[in-house]
């Protein structure tokens, strides 16, 4: 059975590993850090794990970051909470931990409404908070996502200096990419790396946001299309969604046929104006 030794450890009763797959001809393991965590107590920073495969051969094959803990915080519409919820999933299927407060989390992403002002300035309030913790932890990451990063764009570099993160609403899907960049980045030599930015369209990305928690949900949003194209006087949405994007039928079905197998009794479909979904391809 796989297990992971601490060095130092009586290994008697050590939590299992998941196999990820091969990368460059080593075996990777993902180790279940809520065992290990609950096992050991807080690990020493630093720490690495070694694992035991089926066939016995034993090699460090996978150093635990202590900044793998993320927290995601969401403002705004049932969409953004969507969006929120398969970050969140992807985090988790690249290594990453979501905790519930931001008091644990090495990692903050603030997940940003642009409807009205009010909105926007609690999460740059919030953001100016939070950023004080780089004062006495220089590792602390904070990010801005969604619909307040693609409404001010850069410059909102210029009123919270500290922002490591800026995502627009067509990259959600790129934020663990990003991190890992960015914290593979700062294990290297040299000068800390200015803010990441990615507020660029991106064909298809109405189609990434499709992953749920694994935890049995009851209710569920399911995403069928994205932006808006009525340009009303009073409505921030086209500058922040983009143009009216629509989710393959068959998508949708998948996914909420993979809900209903899970336990799910009610989908709720989000889009900015459901009903126009499909209009403009007939």
């Amino acid at each position: 059975m796989s297990a992971v030794i601490w060095p130092g450890q009586d290994n008697s009763n050590t939590p299992p590993v998941t196999l990820l797959g091969d990368v460059a001809g080593r075996v990777l393991w993902r180790v279940h850090r809520a065992q290990v965590f609950g096992s050991y107590g807080r690990r020493r920073s630093g720490c690495p794990a070694y694992a035991i495969d089926p066939a016995g051969g034993m090699g460090l094959v996978w150093r635990l970051s202590h900044m793998n803990r993320v927290y995601i915080k969401t403002y705004g519409c049932q969409m953004n909470e969507r969006d929120s919820e398969a970050v969140a999933s992807k985090l988790r299927a690249r290594g990453y931990s979501v905790v519930e407060t931001e008091h644990e989390a090495d990692v903050v992403l603030l997940n940003t409404c642009a409807v009205r002002d009010q909105a926007e300035q609690k999460a740059i309030g919030k953001s100016g908070r939070l950023a004080k913790r780089k004062r006495t932890n220089a590792d602390f990451i904070l990010g801005v996502m969604g619909c307040m990063a693609q409404n001010r764009g850069e410059s909102l570099v210029d009123t919270l200096p500290d922002l490591d993160l800026l995502v627009g609403t067509q990259k959600f899907h790129r934020v663990p990419e990003m991190l890992d960049n960015l914290l593979e980045s700062r294990r290297g030599l040299g000068p800390r790396p200015a803010t990441l930015v990615d507020l660029d369209t991106e064909a298809g990305s109405e189609e990434t946001i499709r992953e749920h928690g694994t935890e049995r949900q009851v209710s569920a949003f399911v995403s069928i299309m994205q932006g808006c194209n009525m340009h009303c006087t009073f409505c921030i949405v086209p500058k922040t969604r983009g143009a009216e994007r629509y989710r393959g039928m068959d998508k949708i079905v998948e996914e909420v046929r993979e809900l209903a197998a899970k336990g799910t009794r009610e989908v709720t479909l989000l889009g900015q104006i459901v009903n126009n979904y499909g209009l403009r391809q007939m």
